[in-house]
């Protein structure tokens, strides 16, 4: 699976673990309500507990000392981070019955105590000298979400086309 978003192309993900929440009909049905990531990425690993990432993608970012658009940003995404994984844990719950034919094979099993979750901003373009303070206005806007659910730290990750790319998100 190959997604288009931002002027970036991410995968080619393994069938069965990216669900594209964006394009999905449950998130269809009630999209005027909420706004939610882009996708969903199950990454299962050698030796450690599977992990859902959270991934939104962003062609632009105000930078944090210098728009005063920044908060709203922020205030934006963290609520897309925060849908999605309520969303995404709604359908492995079969809360949405109706829709549980769209949620990929490599999400109906999945034990959730076990599962970490990451939140993944990739912001195309972005000089890797400004990823380190929005990753951590990140973390600290995403610390009671990380709390409540008990994620490991750093919850947040921020990182640019190049960055993502090296972490298999994007493709070559």
């Amino acid at each position: 699976m190959i997604i288009n978003e931002s002027g970036m192309s991410f995968g080619d993900f393994a069938p069965g673990l990216c669900f594209h929440i964006e394009n999905s009909s449950v998130y269809k049905r009630i999209q005027n309500s909420i706004k939610t990531a882009e996708f969903v990425l199950l990454r299962l690993r050698e030796q450690k507990p599977p992990e859902i990432l959270i991934v939104e993608a962003k062609s632009s970012a105000p930078h944090p000392h210098s728009e005063d658009n920044f908060n709203e940003y922020v205030a934006a995404i963290k609520d897309k981070f925060v849908n999605t994984l309520s969303l995404t844990l709604a359908c492995c719950l079969h809360r949405h019955y109706e829709f549980a034919h769209e949620l990929p094979a490599g999400f109906q099993d999945l034990d959730l105590s076990k599962v970490n979750v990451k939140f993944v901003l990739v912001v195309r373009g972005w000089a890797n000298n400004w990823l380190q303070p929005l990753h951590d206005v990140f973390n600290k806007e995403m610390s009671g979400t990380a709390k409540i659910w008990h994620l490991t730290s750093p919850s947040a990750v921020v990182l640019n086309d190049e960055l993502a790319r090296r972490h298999g998100l994007i493709a070559n």
